[in-house]
């Protein structure tokens, strides 16, 4: 399976050393107290993310900024990077040594915050001003465990000068199918002289989910899987003619591609002519190719975008660890940087678009032409907006490992759409965990 960091936000990221039983005895409380609780603006707090460069230096400025209104808090900052991030974090759970304030993405909220890792901050940070549904993100049945950072949404990117090369126009994208945009990347390669393939061998856990969710189904419920193993063989189908029509590069070429960083991918390098990534990414990839990238919405079965069912997602989120003792100190740390205009003006939309509407509006005449771009798209696709799915559930890591190697056992032609679908369902059906 094509493993882009960055395609479709899911990355290649190791699977965290997850050893959750030694939480503090904090874990899924909201109230002060721990070890050294009290007033929320006291206290000795570790602040951990992964990210960039850009990233850790707005950050730092953040922290600087939080420190002119709470003089008697310390924030220590702890600066990351995705690859070893995950593994880092569950040691320091396991060890009792977590940061604080932890920076938590969608694909690790339920495993952290079904074991008690982190707290319920529903009563603690507010959420009241923002968007409608973006709330909702680090929601689990226990509590809210999890703050938006930022809101972003699938998309496709199109390389324009590209199209240009090959004499054909950008796509409707209120209207194309995923057949259309299957001939439409077969063209491309056709046309390019050789220079160029048309898209992505596009592939993953959110494009199934996306492809489900335009069939009235999903990849997951509070009960398991929202589908069968015969739900996804057309997905599978259609992936497999991407390879065949040489829309999509040759499996090796494309499994190659996924290893690579973003700036070094064939859609940053103009060798793909469509590439498919996250709304926020628009600005790393539009500096990477020296291109002013169009976003496209993604196609849909029925050939309206309206009907799209795709949704919001958050970037990543904001959490607080069970084992501090700062509780409302960490979570008064969590609420200014998502609802306060001096961290927001700083921040801006590196992490997303702010779910906080009165903060995005204050940032909006701000952004430079890239994260403008992204903004105007996350409103353009409001009417195709449908309900976010639930946090992925516990053994999502597993999962995604059996679906990547069964998409490239089936790229590589080892197994048929049909034996793929089957194949992925029958192991991944037994490593998901869900609560009793």
């Amino acid at each position: 399976m094509l493993t882009r960091r960055g395609l479709l936000g899911i990355g290649a990221a190791g699977t965290a050393a997850l050893t959750l039983g030694a939480c503090g005895d904090n874990a899924g409380s909201s109230g002060a107290g721990g070890g050294g609780g009290g007033d929320p603006l006291t206290g000795d707090l570790r602040l951990g993310w992964w990210g960039n460069p850009t990233r850790n230096e707005n950050t730092e400025d953040a922290i600087a900024a939080y420190k002119e209104i709470a003089p008697d808090v310390t924030i220590t900052p702890e600066a990351g990077d995705w690859s070893s991030y995950w593994d880092k974090l569950g040691t320091q759970v396991a060890g009792r040594d977590a940061p604080d304030v932890i920076q938590m993405d969608m694909a690790y909220i339920r495993e952290y915050g079904d074991r008690g890792a982190l707290l319920d901050l529903s009563e603690l940070v507010d959420t009241s001003k923002f968007a409608e549904g973006t709330a909702d993100a680090g929601q689990l049945s226990d509590g809210l465990f999890g703050i938006n950072c930022g809101v972003n949404s699938l998309t496709f990117l199109a390389n324009p000068t590209l199209f240009e090369k090959a004499g054909m126009d950008l796509p409707d994208d209120a209207s194309w199918t995923w057949d259309e945009m299957a001939e439409i990347g077969t063209e491309l390669t056709a046309k390019s002289g050789g220079d160029f393939h048309g898209m992505p061998a596009w592939s993953g856990d959110d494009a199934i989910n996306l492809w489900l969710r335009q069939n009235q189904k999903s990849f997951y419920t509070e009960d398991g899987f929202g589908f069968e193993a015969g739900d996804i063989v057309p997905f599978f189908t259609w992936l497999k003619g991407l390879l065949d029509s040489k829309a999509a590069p040759p499996a090796a070429v494309a499994v190659e591609d996924g290893s690579k960083s973003l700036d070094q991918q064939a859609f940053a390098t103009g060798k793909m002519a469509i590439g498919s990534y996250w709304s926020n990414q628009v600005k790393a990839l539009d500096a990477a190719s020296g291109e002013d990238l169009v976003i496209l919405r993604l196609p849909t079965h029925a050939g309206n975008a309206d009907e799209g069912q795709f949704w919001y997602k958050a970037s990543m989120l904001w959490s607080v660890s069970a084992q501090t003792d700062y509780p409302e100190a960490a979570a008064a740390v969590v609420d200014f940087l998502v609802n306060n205009e001096a961290a927001v003006k700083i921040i801006k939309a590196e992490r997303g678009l702010p779910p906080n509407l009165e903060m995005r509006e204050l940032i909006v005449g701000d952004l430079d032409a890239s994260d403008k771009k992204a903004a105007d798209f996350i409103d353009a696709i409001a009417p195709g907006i449908s309900d976010s799915p639930i946090p992925p559930l516990i053994g999502t890591t597993a999962v995604r490992t059996t679906l990547e190697n069964t998409t490239n056992d089936m790229m590589f032609g080892k197994i048929t759409p049909e034996q793929a679908a089957t194949q992925f369902y029958d192991t991944a059906k037994g490593q998901i965990e869900v609560k009793s």
